[in-house]
């Protein structure tokens, strides 16, 4: 008797043990925006972001902007003292109005389109993803969600470019601000919004076998923020694929960089692109911006970042 009644016991065990196998409990998830508001505040680490930002204009570094040649064509850039700069080797400097310089030590060819260029926010300057698909031959992919600008986009016409009406959403919940632009030029967005790892698969580009440069360049108006945190917590896979980073970076309150969460998204960003992902700063220049939007939030100002910009563009290269 005893050992039928073990035989059911077990059996029964056994039965609920492969219950569990086949329909294992959901560990709960952590939303973006619990880890953002339980995200231990590291002044450190801001102010290492900082320093990197404002250490072109000390006294200390001065004599290091015109070592090389290419600090000799963009005197405001490319310091190489710091372990999160990088010095470029391979440098072209700005060719347009309203283009980028390019670091090609990473660009594993600069023909026979082996480069795939991701470009969103195009406003009217088409100087960069022109450059790009003509000088270059990459295949160009140019995003821009602004009602107004629709149209004149649309007639761009240059080869090896595809225009999107589009942009780079980030809605992550309460503490996103959805990409939401907050320059009254960009205020009418209707083009559909997606994140970079949507907008990837959607165009076939996240196969581990295309071993094209990829570059990715944004300037969204302090949406950079939302969009990289999103790529941080969500989609980290998307920026290990990314070799080359071209961004402006807003640091206004009117561009997005309000309260204590956006400076979570500033402080998570260099954690992200910097450490945990290895790109490292060759290029840097000050970009004053619109008059009213020279100013800084509140406390980057008293950790030091100026107030009398609104933005800095960054060169950014792998180097891990």
């Amino acid at each position: 008797m005893r050992t039928r009644t073990h035989k059911v016991v077990a059996a029964v065990v056994l039965f609920f043990v492969i219950v569990k196998l086949m329909n294992p409990t959901k560990q709960p998830v952590v939303d973006a925006c619990t880890q953002l508001e339980n995200l231990p505040v590291d002044e450190e680490l801001r102010k290492t972001f900082i320093k990197a930002m404002m250490e072109p204009f000390s006294p200390e570094t001065a004599q290091w902007w015109t070592k090389g040649a290419q600090r000799q064509q963009e005197p405001h850039c490319c310091w190489d003292k710091s372990p999160i700069t990088y010095a470029c080797q391979h440098f072209v400097p700005q060719k347009a109005h309203h283009s980028w310089p390019l670091c090609f030590d990473r660009l594993k060819s600069k023909s026979n389109s082996k480069c795939l260029v991701y470009s969103f926010g195009i406003d009217n300057s088409w100087g960069y993803d022109d450059m790009m698909a003509k000088e270059y031959n990459c295949e160009v992919h140019s995003f821009d969600p602004t009602k107004n600008l629709k149209e004149a986009h649309e007639n761009h016409k240059v080869p090896n470019i595809t225009f999107h009406y589009g942009g780079l959403s980030s809605n992550f919940g309460k503490c996103s601000r959805a990409g939401a632009w907050s320059d009254e030029r960009h205020d009418d967005m209707d083009g559909e919004m997606r994140t970079l790892a949507e907008w990837m698969e959607s165009l076939g580009h996240t196969t581990k076998d295309d071993e094209r440069t990829l570059i990715f360049k944004i300037d969204c108006e302090g949406c950079e923020w939302d969009a990289f945190y999103q790529m941080a917590v969500q989609t980290p896979e998307v920026l290990r694929r990314v070799d080359l980073i071209q961004l402006e970076i807003h640091t206004s309150p009117k561009l997005q960089m309000v309260d204590q969460l956006d400076l979570k998204k500033f402080q998570a960003f260099f954690q992200n692109v910097f450490v945990d992902h290895g790109f490292r700063l060759w290029y840097h220049h000050n970009n004053l911006g619109n008059p009213t939007h020279r100013n800084v939030q509140s406390e980057l100002g008293e950790m030091g970042l100026s107030g009398e910009r609104c933005c800095y563009e960054l060169g950014l290269v792998r180097e891990m």
